[in-house]
């Protein structure tokens, strides 16, 4: 929107931070490889390690050599309850994607392979068997079957016998014969059979919002970020098989390929977005405060100053939160907004069940960790009060960058104000952070 044209808000919540942060999580969580999973990824000597991809620092940025070719980078949520590790946003800041011909692809699964089942109608005569029923395959299908599918839904649809209609558990897989748990009528030919992954490719078009620089890559589940800078995609909440993300990059000629140049990479978020009911009450107060400047007096009475700091540091290849396909624009300071922005808000009216959980000492998920309606245990919780920070808009539906920056609360309290029965008021004021 612009302006500073004040919509209703919203804040992208970081999950990995809070896992580390509250000792859920442990670096080790984190993994990066090569293609293949055995060759671990090399970086440039100085830039740091992965880890420092999740310390909500983009101007701390790593460097990726680009003869590593294809690689990856994936997180174990460790929880084992869907509701827990719940998304609906992946942002990767401070980075070069278009100068290095990077695509990139996020799948989230239960399984540490990623398995991608096939998804098409496929024939198959089905004959009973020992061990429940068995699927013999058609030869030259070629749908590459392992013991991953175990566990796996099939759902069928039987033209000559109804009886078979219906939702099978994969049990085992023995050359060309797949075995379920369930007993089916022998002798029938299966025409139409539906497989349910267990990995979702959320960068699939049609499966993502591109709010910032995510634009569709020419493969399909590909992401083509088309400037340097910064890049933000949103998604339905990811609520079931989502224990492990896996970010793959791989450079645009295919994965066999060198990078076109080496890889920078500032911060990767990923987790949940947290919007307000409503747009905040007139009176908003926006205010740029110039700090890290002080000024002296000489002797003679003339006025000088020093600076610690102007604003932001630069990024790698653009200044903070711009966009450019140029080599490098960073040194471009004429093009860089100085000082700290700040915003103070009045949110009034909103129920108590917006604000508060149903019971904030629930071991029940539904019940405090994941009360999706409630202010206090998806925003103020999940960001620790003033320790972590959040990416946050001042309208949710904008897609300009100087909309969006990092944010930490201006004050450590969590204070609301009871209006009506069951009805409160809220400020928020923010601090840009960096």
């Amino acid at each position: 929107m612009s302006y500073n044209r004040i919509g209703i808000p919203r804040a992208f919540v970081d999950l990995i931070s809070y896992n580390l942060a509250t000792g859920w999580s442990e670096p080790t969580n984190i993994t990066s490889f090569r293609r293949g999973g055995s060759t671990a990824v090399s970086l440039v000597s100085g830039s740091g390690g992965i880890i420092e991809l999740f310390d909500m620092k983009p101007s701390n940025h790593i460097t990726i050599e680009r003869e590593n070719k294809e690689f990856y980078i994936q997180y174990d949520t460790e929880f084992a309850t869907d509701a827990l590790a719940e998304s609906s946003f992946l942002a990767i800041l401070n980075h070069n994607f278009y100068s290095s011909c990077v695509v990139f692809n996020v799948d989230i699964s239960d399984d540490t392979t990623f398995p991608v089942y096939p998804t098409s109608d496929t024939d198959i005569e089905c004959i009973t068997g020992n061990n429940g029923s068995e699927f013999w395959f058609q030869s030259g299908l070629g749908l590459g079957w392992n013991s991953g599918f175990a566990g796996m839904k099939i759902k069928i649809k039987d033209p000559s016998d109804d009886d078979n209609d219906g939702w099978y558990t994969v049990d085992n897989i023995s050359g060309d014969k797949l075995f379920v748990a369930e007993t089916l009528n022998a002798d029938t030919e299966i025409r139409d059979i539906t497989f349910y992954n267990t990995t979702t490719r959320v960068t699939t078009e049609g499966n993502y919002t591109d709010v910032i620089n995510a634009g569709v890559g020419t493969s399909t589940g590909e992401i083509n970020p088309l400037q340097n800078g910064w890049t933000l995609m949103t998604f339905p909440t990811v609520t079931v098989n989502n224990k492990y993300l896996k970010i793959t990059f791989t450079d645009d000629n295919g994965y066999s390929k060198d990078f076109e140049d080496d890889v920078k990479i500032g911060s990767i978020l990923y987790g949940e977005i947290v919007d307000w009911t409503h747009s905040p009450e007139l009176g908003v107060v926006t205010t740029y405060d110039y700090d890290g400047t002080n000024l002296h007096n000489s002797i003679g009475g003339s006025t000088y100053s020093t600076s610690t700091h102007l604003g932001q540091p630069d990024w790698a290849v653009v200044t903070p939160w711009t966009f450019n396909t140029a080599p490098d624009t960073s040194g471009y300071y004429f093009n860089q907004r100085a000082g700290r922005m700040s915003h103070s808000m009045k949110f009034k009216y909103l129920s108590d069940s917006d604000i508060f959980t149903y019971n904030q000492s629930s071991s029940t998920t539904n019940q405090f960790f994941d009360d999706d309606s409630s202010l206090h245990s998806q925003f103020y919780q999940r960001i620790l009060g003033q320790h972590l920070p959040f990416l946050f808009t001042i309208d949710g539906t904008s897609g300009i960058t100087g909309d969006y920056g990092l944010f930490r609360l201006d004050d450590s309290t969590f204070k609301s104000t009871q209006v009506a029965h069951r009805i409160w008021d809220i400020d928020l004021k923010i601090t840009e952070t960096w």
